[in-house]
């Protein structure tokens, strides 16, 4: 099953070059997702209602991805990779956009 016709994406994330269609969920309502190849960003709120980034990785799939321990996360965003070599783009041109994921990643 496609990814992208499971669940309509209902975020964006910009990036210095690209936006990029994502799937965000709250941490008490994350969803499995039927795909393989995921970008997957964590974010944080901070005051005055800015949203810090504080994660970006590339995981193979969801179970991967749930074994991450990843603290004070206000939602998680995931975009569709193909790839390990398209999802290594879209993460440097996310890091572009966003310096402070520059020294964050996995």
């Amino acid at each position: 099953m496609a990814f992208n016709t499971f669940i309509q994406p209902n975020a964006v994330v910009q990036g210095l070059d690209k936006t990029y269609q994502a799937w965000e969920f709250k941490p008490n309502a994350l969803m499995f997702l039927p795909t393989k190849g995921l970008v997957c960003i964590a974010s944080r709120m901070m005051l005055p209602k800015r949203t810090k980034y504080i994660y970006i990785g590339y995981h193979a799939d969801m179970m991967e991805f749930l074994r991450q321990d990843i603290g004070g996360v206000y939602s998680f965003l995931f975009i569709a990779a193909a790839n390990l070599r398209d999802a290594k783009k879209i993460m440097r041109d996310i890091r572009r956009k966003h310096p402070e994921l520059k020294h964050i990643s996995k």
